[in-house]
């Protein structure tokens, strides 16, 4: 059977991933994948894949700037209308269950009373 061993040695020749900060790399200077510079023709495909993506985020929001659009913008379940979203009945639910988890607390806390300090089942 293989030993356990500690997590201290087990750990021991990890780095994490922030302390392997290159500077060429975030620059753009070098490749990823193969640590080496990228070449004039894979800069110039980088930036053109670049291009075309602002250009395609620019035609989604047709000129406007994105904080402009984002400024407006209420997420959906802010307009939460119970009335609307499942009418009064999802309340009355709602009141119900809750009802029934008072219950169960307080029926909890007589057989506690009841029984001292056994655990209780419900």
């Amino acid at each position: 059977m293989a030993e356990k061993k500690s997590a201290k040695e087990l750990f021991s020749d990890y780095v994490p991933e922030i302390m392997n900060y290159d500077p060429e790399i975030e620059k753009g200077k070098l490749n990823i994948a193969h640590g080496k510079a990228l070449s004039e023709e894979e800069r110039h495909r980088d930036d053109l894949i670049r291009l075309k993506a602002k250009e395609q985020a620019e035609k989604t929001t047709e000129g406007k700037n994105m904080e402009v659009l984002l400024n407006e913008y209420v997420p959906e379940i802010m307009h939460y209308d119970p009335k609307v979203d499942g009418g009064e009945e999802h309340m009355i639910r709602d009141e119900l269950l809750s009802e029934k988890e008072r219950l169960k607390d307080v029926i909890t806390r007589l057989k506690e009373k009841n029984r001292g300090n056994r655990k209780v089942r419900r």
